[in-house]
């Protein structure tokens, strides 16, 4: 795989004025025309296929020789840059003013990967150069974010997806030290040797510390959910009918819970009157509260009860996890299934392995048929 460094620098060099100076007439369209072939390549995936490679020879050898480019090899680049174009829904594929779009964009994005190493950008910059929408199987709005991905094209940025990612993960390492827990607990010693033995200890600490980061990733996978929700409402300008819930979207800080009661509550009907939703959000609220307290670890007394709130760090087991992440996943999960169609956002949940949590057997993120995004 290219170094990506290396590849951001010789993209800054093809696309700079300084490079294309010495180029004029037919020699310098053949080089924009390579430009923007090389550029369709990146936003479909294509950076690591061969064709790139020839892309990036033509372009070198342009610069290096520009007379022996004649009108001949002008038609015939141009010709296949057209064809891509039309077939990848760019608007105006034969006027020679999108392939100035094209490399007028793929200059910022390359620019300011460099400069700031910021890759995303919303979708309605890339809008005027093609038809965005057609290119990805979820909806795509103009608020969106996408990921200028040099090797990968084009991703989507769906920040629930990201999160849930960390919660199968975390998940499966759990399983996978629990199962070696186990193992450790059949060793022919004694119970004494066996419980004070170096990696018997080293698994019990590492157990730990996966069942509070799942825990604490199960959460954050429900608040990130709920957040994009909100952010989707607020660039979308819904019709909102309740001044509670009006408000809220000019708020400058907000908390998960105010996205649930003061709109998901209040505008959703069937989101209110679902028992099942209600009786998992009030679950939710107590292991957000304990999930605080892995956050936070305080030596302060719990005085509800009169204990250490350190009691809750040591007395969680992996069965009160498997539970935490069951409630954080069915709670999305029926919100998503009860909001009208145009603002539900878990388009990727039937295209990855779902844990079994119920049963403490793992998963897997990545989707067994294709990536999240149509490459065609």
């Amino acid at each position: 795989m290219e170094d990506i460094n290396a590849l951001i620098n010789y993209y800054d060099y093809l696309l700079k004025g300084k490079t294309m100076k010495g180029l004029s007439g037919i020699p310098k369209k053949c080089y924009r025309y390579t430009l923007a072939a090389i550029f369709i390549n990146i936003i479909f995936g294509n950076q690591l296929n061969d064709g790139q490679k020839v892309n990036s020879l033509i372009a070198q050898r342009i610069l290096d020789n520009p007379k022996e480019f004649t009108n001949f090899n002008l038609q015939d680049i141009k010709g296949t840059v057209e064809q891509s174009m039309k077939a990848k829904h760019f608007y105006n594929p034969t006027d020679y003013e999108t392939v100035d779009k094209c490399i007028r964009f793929f200059r910022e994005r390359i620019k300011s990967i460099k400069t700031k190493q910021a890759s995303l950008f919303k979708a309605s910059e890339l809008s005027e150069i093609l038809d965005v929408q057609k290119i990805f199987e979820q909806v795509i709005k103009p608020h969106h974010w996408l990921d200028f991905n040099l090797n990968d094209g084009l991703i989507p940025t769906v920040p629930e997806f990201i999160a849930y990612g960390d919660v199968v993960n975390l998940w499966n390492d759990l399983i996978e030290k629990a199962e070696l827990y186990q193992e450790e607990e059949k060793q022919p010693i004694n119970d004494f040797e066996r419980y004070n033995s170096k990696s018997n200890r080293l698994v019990r600490y590492q157990l730990g510390t996966l069942m509070r980061t799942t825990w604490i990733a199960a959460v954050t996978f429900a608040e990130c959910y709920l957040y994009y929700i909100f952010y989707n409402l607020s660039n979308d300008n819904y019709p909102l009918h309740n001044q509670a819930s009006k408000d809220l979207l000019g708020a400058k800080k907000i908390e998960d819970e105010e996205i649930v009661e003061r709109i998901l509550f209040l505008e959703f009907s069937d989101i209110s009157s679902n028992h099942k939703i209600k009786k998992l959000y009030k679950d939710y609220k107590e292991i957000n509260n304990k999930r605080n307290r892995f956050i936070h670890p305080s030596a302060f007394n719990d005085k509800s009860q009169n204990i250490s709130l350190l009691q809750t760090i040591l007395n969680t087991n992996t069965g009160e996890v498997r539970d935490a992440v069951i409630v954080c996943t069915k709670l999305v999960k029926e919100i998503d299934d009860n909001l009208p169609d145009e603002l539900r956002i878990l388009f990727w949940w039937e295209k990855i392995t779902h844990p079994d949590y119920e049963n403490y057997k793992v998963g897997s993120i990545v989707n067994p048929n294709k990536r999240l995004k149509n490459n065609d």
